[in-house]
């Protein structure tokens, strides 16, 4: 029988994304092996593949979001997420779509935190965090 997910403590911040591509930026984002195909059958991945940019990479059994010499995912392309606008939220790599939230597992529950490397979290603007829990 599944257990129900159980969010301890949930933050007292405010917090909506404001696009700015930072979570985009200079990370090694892995993409689950269930998601590659998704990945592969969107426009977005098309049109990089035709003008000769792979926008995937396989590093050992992994397969991950390759980088722009500029540092950006390939699928930012300064208005936000291009996965994200064709195909929504769920079809972009599992961290992508968590980020800055994460979950930590403890006895009691789970425990939802921030990442305070998100400019959007630093300035806590935007909707109530405990609002956003479904």
């Amino acid at each position: 029988m599944p257990t129900e997910l159980r969010i301890v403590n949930p933050l007292q911040q405010n917090f909506s994304c404001d696009n700015c591509g930072f979570c985009c930026s200079n990370w090694k984002v892995k993409v689950d092996p269930e998601k590659v195909s998704e990945l592969k059958a969107t426009e977005a991945f098309r049109t990089l593949e035709k003008s000769g940019y792979l926008p995937l990479r396989v590093l050992g059994e992994d397969t991950a979001m390759a980088m722009r010499p500029d540092g950006f995912c390939p699928f930012h392309d300064g208005r936000g997420c291009s996965i994200h606008r064709e195909k929504g939220l769920q079809a972009k790599p599992t961290v992508c779509q968590m980020f800055p939230f994460s979950l930590v597992n403890s006895p009691d529950g789970y425990y939802l935190s921030l990442s305070f490397s998100c400019p959007s979290v630093l300035k806590g603007k935007g909707r109530p965090v405990s609002e956003q829990i479904k």
